[in-house]
């Protein structure tokens, strides 16, 4: 059985842009953003809170999520309860990147989000 991770908001039911599986078994998300929603610099709580809240709601089971609007990256564990109020709760600043980093930082990216980095146990070390 397939479980889709939903969140209710008012009469929505709304999930994440993309839920990344290896070997059938959930990772992480990745919740993309239109490019104006701020992500690094006086980030949106809206989109930061939405996006933590997705993988909070899997128990553990997907503790990391990327949020990007393509132009930002942010990476956050999200295993504690996301409050609204702290958009940078649980913010891997490490993994803060503009899309001018993206060619420099690629083997960074990689090590940490290929198929095979996170088969090998790349998102465990995230926690």
């Amino acid at each position: 059985m397939h479980r889709e991770y939903s969140q209710k908001d008012n009469s929505s039911n709304k999930k994440p842009d993309y839920a990344f599986r290896v070997n059938g078994k959930l990772k992480f998300f990745v919740e993309a953003k239109a490019p104006w929603v701020r992500i690094i610099d006086n980030p949106d709580k809206d989109a930061m809170f939405q996006a933590k809240r997705y993988a909070y709601s899997t128990n553990g089971k997907a503790p990391i999520v990327i949020l990007t609007d393509f132009h930002e990256f942010r990476v956050f564990n999200a295993l504690q309860r996301p409050v609204y109020d702290n958009p940078t709760q649980g913010v891997l600043k490490e993994f803060d990147l503009r899309y001018i980093d993206y060619l420099d930082k690629w083997d960074f990216l990689y090590e940490h989000f290929s198929r095979e980095a996170v088969m090998a146990g790349s998102l465990d070390v995230l926690r």
